[in-house]
């Protein structure tokens, strides 16, 4: 099907009862998640097909497979400081019943019911690299084993502001020193921790980062499924990137302390790494808040709920032949129907969202429509976004992954869709007269609509290109760096547990190794979170820049594929080199890794 503006369509009637029918197909529904916009009902052309879901199994008897050996394992070789206690004890303790009836279903019951028998069996002194069997434990695992040097698994906690699976929080500190008035860390202190280095210098220089969780400050606390109370801290964390040293020949950022509220006193100590145990917790709250950020926030509101509102719109406003819904449309594969998965199993009651993050449903739910209420187009754009959060500065932060990454990935995206739309559009007359993109953008922004309130006029070819470009990357590039990369991190749950099961560390906290222990997740939801992130890490159905054969039949727009295909080529070649310096693998964006859509 050939595309075309509407005012070029020879048969606008036709066009315009397509129109009135995807609406019957695509309608608003603002009552899950409270306030947000989503798709009243799936339409059938989106849902799942029987590939995909055959895909979905395949993940699920992994997993199974994975507890199943864990728990073969524990029977025969159990954790050394575990009660000593015989195989046919142990054996004695599980349920040939429950077993046999799980082994016959190999996805979550038997996972639920051998959980509870390695409870059983090993009590809760078991080892959390230990449930990586026939799954790979992530490269993080590592820096947690004993005999580790601290300052390397320091360094790999910086790492993570920057190449992690959140890599939106962390922000310069400028002159105005609003986030030191946060945290009043005095140059003495800060001269323990970094040495020769001041504080005046490292402002004055730009080499000052905080990552501030001060969104999640007096959420309400959750419960476990036990029962047990579960913590999610509000903290505020200072970096600084380190001048080449012995110790860091090249630089690196360096994490130089930690206060675990937002509000600064006694009770409220700065921790810094010359603290121990206490280091590790204050760490921790760090990671757990980061986590939970993450989740509602930097995954959930800013790329899966984005892309719905986009595409119901779409659907409702652009003809099929529209230009724009043609390179739109291979860039909506299956976002409808997981959204539709997660309403009904991720964020809703008693799902996982609600089992393993800290606050409650509702809190985890109000920060997701929060942030999308204040959704602005202009900041959400990674040029901007950087520049806002001064890491675009190379000479500040030498070494940033997702900023090196994603902005080519950015300009090449940008590049091909303004180079597609001057196909169609000649001049900014022809975007301003178009009725279907004007009202594209109306219901984007409306509150019977999308409620992207930040969207703005687009009232010229730029402007149409930020849009549909932003959309792409959000889809594609985005939503590759801050979902794939969460078995890398999140699935060995002392990097980052999804809730804190003590309170942050005060100033009587004992400095001891238990006392840091009784923070982290317990077993059966540490075994849950990692499920889900190896699910959600694994499944990439199509690639960027790959659209059907022939799909474009114009010729100067199969020209300008053929130049963005080639730029993402170089692309991987570029960050394959990156990759060989860097302190922890980070190939969630290269090209042939990106999905052209979110489908997972």
């Amino acid at each position: 099907m050939l595309s075309c503006l509407p005012v070029q369509d020879p048969h606008p009637e036709r066009r315009a009862r397509q129109l009135v029918r995807a609406r019957e197909d695509y309608r608003w529904s603002y009552e899950y998640p409270p306030g947000v916009a989503m798709a009243a009902a799936l339409p059938p052309r989106e849902a799942f097909s029987l590939a995909y879901l055959a895909r979905v199994l395949e993940l699920d008897v992994r997993i199974a497979a994975n507890h199943a050996s864990s728990l073969v394992a524990r029977l025969l070789r159990p954790d050394a400081s575990a009660p000593r206690r015989s195989l046919r004890w142990r054996l004695r303790e599980l349920n040939p019943a429950a077993v046999m009836s799980a082994a016959s279903s190999t996805t979550r019951a038997l996972t639920g019911r051998l959980r509870g028998a390695l409870e059983s069996a090993e009590g809760c002194a078991a080892s959390y690299e230990r449930l990586f069997t026939t799954l790979e434990p992530p490269a993080c695992a590592a820096f947690y084993r004993r005999g580790r040097d601290p300052r390397e698994q320091d360094l790999m906690f910086a790492w993570q502001r920057v190449a992690g699976v959140n890599p939106m929080i962390l922000r310069r500190v400028d002159d105005d020193r609003h986030a030191l008035r946060k945290l009043p860390i005095t140059d003495a202190l800060y001269r323990r921790v970094m040495g020769e280095d001041s504080l005046a210098a490292a402002i004055s220089e730009g080499r000052l980062f905080v990552a501030d969780y001060e969104l999640l400050d007096d959420l309400p606390r959750a419960r476990s499924d036990s029962g047990r109370q579960k913590y999610l801290y509000a903290p505020i964390a200072l970096f600084a990137w380190q001048r080449p040293s012995g110790a860091a020949p090249a630089g690196a950022l360096v994490p130089v302390a930690i206060q675990c509220d937002q509000t600064p006193g006694p009770e409220t100590p700065i921790w810094t790494p010359l603290d121990g145990w206490r280091w590790r917790m204050a760490k921790t709250t760090v990671q757990i808040a980061d986590g939970n950020h993450h989740q509602t926030i930097t995954h959930l509101a800013f790329t899966h709920l984005i892309a719905e509102a986009f595409i119901v719109s779409a659907h409702r406003q652009l003809a099929e032949r529209h230009p724009v819904h043609a390179l739109l449309r291979p860039h909506f594969e299956f976002t409808l129907a997981i959204n539709d998965t997660a309403s009904n199993n991720l964020i809703a009651p008693g799902g996982e969202v609600e089992a393993v993050l800290g606050t409650t449903l509702n809190g985890s739910l109000s920060l997701t429509a929060d942030a999308l209420a204040g959704f602005e187009l202009a900041s959400r754009v990674p040029a901007g976004d950087l520049r806002a959060r001064g890491l675009d500065d190379r000479a500040s932060l030498p070494e940033c992954p997702y900023r090196d990454d994603i902005l080519p990935l950015w300009e090449a995206i940008h590049d091909w869709v303004d180079g597609y739309l001057r196909v169609f559009y000649r001049e900014d007359a022809d975007v301003r007269g178009d009725v279907e993109i004007q009202a594209w953008v109306r219901e984007l922004a409306g509150p019977s609509g999308g409620r992207l309130p930040g969207i703005g006029e687009v009232p010229t070819i730029a402007a149409l290109a930020r849009l549909v470009a932003f959309f792409i990357w959000t889809v594609t590039a985005q939503h590759s760096a801050v979902n794939f990369s969460q078995y890398a991190f999140m699935s060995y749950v002392p990097n980052m547990p999804g809730a804190g099961y003590a309170p942050a560390p005060g100033p009587y906290t004992p400095d001891t190794e238990e006392s840091w222990r009784a923070m982290l997740t317990p077993l059966e939801d540490a075994v849950r979170q990692c499920d889900i992130v190896f699910q959600l890490s694994n499944i990439q159905r199509n690639h960027l820049g790959r659209y059907p054969a022939m799909y474009f039949p114009a010729r100067a727009v199969q020209r300008r594929l053929a130049a963005f295909q080639a730029r993402l080529a170089e692309l991987e070649l570029e960050i394959a080199a990156r990759e060989r310096g860097r302190l922890l693998p980070y190939p969630f964006l290269m090209p042939s890794r990106i999905p052209q859509s979110i489908h997972i």
